[in-house]
């Protein structure tokens, strides 16, 4: 730049702004150049992004806004729609809340049916909340009757007997009735005094099924620490008396005595007889009622027997049937002992008449626990002002029964009045099962026992720690996962099927696996 001095100021003064003004000039031109491919990709960003803001304006309804401060708000800040949409679902729902629900309005059965049937007809917000509600209480119906279903069909497989076990009491049957061996006397005449000599370990198992009751009796003598002094005490139904008899007469467990009986052939005391017939009489009324009314839905508990055999209520007669008895152990047939039992007969019960392990669970080794609120109906008046629906349920399965001391109280007669109370109340005061009655007549009369005598819930999960179940003195296979049927956990059978003689040439012609 040339500067020029001149003696007028004013001149000197409009030089220097035409120069810089040239400048200005200059240097405006050579912005616009070097910033034009700049300008040109930010444009190609912002147009894309403007289109879309528009459009989506568009869609939302922005025609609504009534000035063009509101355009420019919502065109440049936006609302949070996320909020906006929460605030309308709970204004909606909470007007919704009070409507009577009817399910035929709503024909979907899937929310993606739901959703087609919504646009399609331009449903308002109300009415696909209130549709949306509609659905998933029908959902919700819908998958608690399912579950009911698959709980009896699961009910129905564990009390089933499997082909291979039917095939076993049809040739033991046959065996009875064509093989001398097969009918001798047990025990032998010679043993027979044992069968009522308390000093000797008194066992108890009732069932029908005689693979199981072998598991049970082979298991606990190879594992007893005194095996010519136990007695095990096999109480039956008839059409399974022969079976059961030929099974032990041609197998026998030496060196432990077996009494095989089956109900006809016991000598019922005087007004116990009765007594037990009223009692199976009221359970086929609740067997019957229970598998056709559905308000009963509460009533049923998957895994455990109805209540409908003789079976499942002999055990409440037990003083009667072995009156010249002070103390015995109840085995379930579902058990497998893997400890040696005798100390069970130290165990001071304190003046109660039965030992039991609580359903207390353990969340460290992933047992469920068991609360009388699982089994008793806790709305119903009389169970409410009784017991305590918090208080830890007790499980049958290795019992210790002191007979003298049942003797002296009312059990069986408290067993007795529960079953007709229940009847006459519509069969609401439990779950069907044989369980909840003896909760209910042995209250106050428990003693709690040491839980690593018996570990229960290997029929109904499969997670329990492996740790737990070998330290166990008995493992129980409570549940509909028997482990001698298909449905069994696989994890847990080998436990059950080492103590089968698979050698067996009735078990190898009937394919027990």
């Amino acid at each position: 730049m040339h500067l020029h001095i001149y003696p007028n100021k004013s001149r000197v003064t409009i030089s220097t702004s035409v120069c810089c003004m040239k400048n200005v000039k200059g240097s405006s031109r050579r912005f616009s150049y070097r910033s034009l491919f700049p300008t040109v990709c930010v444009l190609a960003v912002l147009l894309p992004f403007v289109f879309m803001r528009t459009a989506f304006l568009a869609l939302e309804g922005a025609n609504k806004c009534s000035s063009i401060h509101c355009l420019g708000r919502r065109f440049l800040i936006g609302e949070d729609s996320a909020l906006t949409l929460r605030d309308e679902f709970r204004r909606v729902l909470t007007q919704v809340e009070g409507q009577t629900i009817n399910e035929r309005l709503v024909n979907a059965e899937s929310f993606d049916q739901l959703v087609e049937e919504v646009i399609a007809n331009r449903h308002d917000v109300q009415t696909f909340v209130l549709k949306v509600k509609t659905l998933l209480l029908k959902l919700d119906r819908k998958a608690r009757r399912e579950k009911l279903q698959g709980q009896i069909y699961r009910h129905f497989a564990s009390i089933g007997i499997p082909r291979s076990i039917h095939c076993l009491c049809l040739r033991l049957a046959e065996e009875y009735s064509t093989n001398a061996l097969a009918r001798r006397p047990l025990p032998p005449p010679a043993m027979a005094p044992r069968l009522t000599d308390n000093s000797l370990y008194h066992f108890v198992i009732i069932s029908d099924n005689v693979m199981a009751t072998y598991v049970v009796i082979s298991s606990t003598v190879k594992n007893f620490l005194f095996p010519k002094h136990t007695v095990f005490h096999v109480i039956t139904d008839k059409k399974t008396c022969a079976p059961m008899h030929a099974w032990f007469a041609l197998n026998p467990v030496y060196p432990a005595v077996i009494e095989i009986k089956g109900l006809h052939q016991f000598d019922w005391p005087l007004g116990a007889d009765p007594q037990l017939l009223e009692i199976l009489d009221i359970a086929r009324h609740s067997y019957g009622r229970g598998g056709h009314d559905r308000d009963l839905v509460y009533s049923y508990d998957a895994g455990s027997h109805l209540g409908a055999s003789p079976l499942d209520h002999i055990k409440i007669f037990l003083p009667e049937l072995f009156p010249k008895l002070r103390k015995v152990v109840f085995l379930d047939e579902d058990v497998v002992v893997q400890r040696d039992l005798s100390r069970l007969w130290t165990i001071d019960l304190h003046d109660k008449v039965v030992g039991a392990i609580e359903m207390c669970g353990d969340e460290h080794h992933q047992v469920r626990p068991r609360k009388l609120g699982d089994y008793l109906n806790f709305s119903n008046t009389v169970v409410y002002e009784k017991f305590n629906s918090e208080r830890y349920a007790w499980v049958i399965g290795v019992n210790v029964f002191d007979l003298e001391a049942w003797r002296d109280t009312n059990i069986t007669r408290t067993y007795h009045y529960w079953l007709k109370l229940n009847l006459e109340t519509g069969l609401k005061l439990w779950r069907l099962g044989t369980l909840p009655p003896v909760l209910l007549a042995f209250e106050g009369h428990v003693h709690v026992m040491d839980p690593q005598w018996h570990v229960m819930g290997l029929g109904y999960q499969s997670n329990i720690d492996q740790k737990i179940v070998d330290n166990a003195a008995v493992i129980h296979f409570n549940g509909p996962a028997k482990p001698w049927l298909e449905i069994g956990f696989p994890e847990y059978r080998s436990l059950w099927t080492r103590y089968v003689n698979y050698s067996n040439e009735f078990i190898q012609s009937c394919i027990i696996a």
